[in-house]
């Protein structure tokens, strides 16, 4: 059985030290970044949305506890928007741990927080996944998200 427990500061620091470079490059990767410039613009993110750090308010960082096994296995932020008239949450990263992947825990994490975002009054729970991660997309579409938009790139010119 999977559950969701808020972060330590520990693992928040631990975290921040991979999720950053990770952020970066897939910005660099999808070609919206130049990677002389990503790091600093991802830490720059990273502080807008997570000002107070985990005091941030309707920010929520959790590991994803396999408490059979009495280990760590991922873990997910999400954040709560109640600015417009429908309420959501929108999941600002997702990760399960390589050695763990394909055992189902991503799906169960996706239930428990579709579940958590439901108590918290959110009426959509939203995401945003990057094309070339088909395993990802996969994943959630086979968790009821579907498709609400596209963002379109065509390359044009020469470096």
């Amino acid at each position: 059985m999977l559950r969701l427990s808020p972060i330590t500061d520990d693992d928040y620091k631990a975290y921040l030290s991979e999720a950053v470079p990770d952020y970066a490059h897939e910005q660099v990767q999808a070609g919206y970044w130049h990677a002389d410039e990503s790091m600093q613009r991802a830490r720059q993110q990273f502080q807008q949305l997570l000002p107070e750090g985990l005091n941030t308010a309707d920010m929520h960082l959790f590991s994803l506890i396999d408490d059979a096994l009495g280990v760590k296995v991922g873990m997910i932020w999400f954040g709560m928007s109640r600015k417009r008239a429908l309420p959501k949450a929108f999941i600002y990263d997702f990760i399960v741990f390589k050695p763990y992947r394909r055992r189902g825990y991503a799906s169960q994490a996706l239930d428990c927080l579709t579940e958590m975002a439901a108590e918290l009054g959110a009426r959509k729970l939203e995401l945003h996944v990057f094309a070339h991660n088909e395993a990802a997309r996969a994943l959630y579409e086979k968790s009821g998200f579907r498709i609400s938009s596209y963002y379109m790139v065509k390359e044009v010119g020469g470096r």
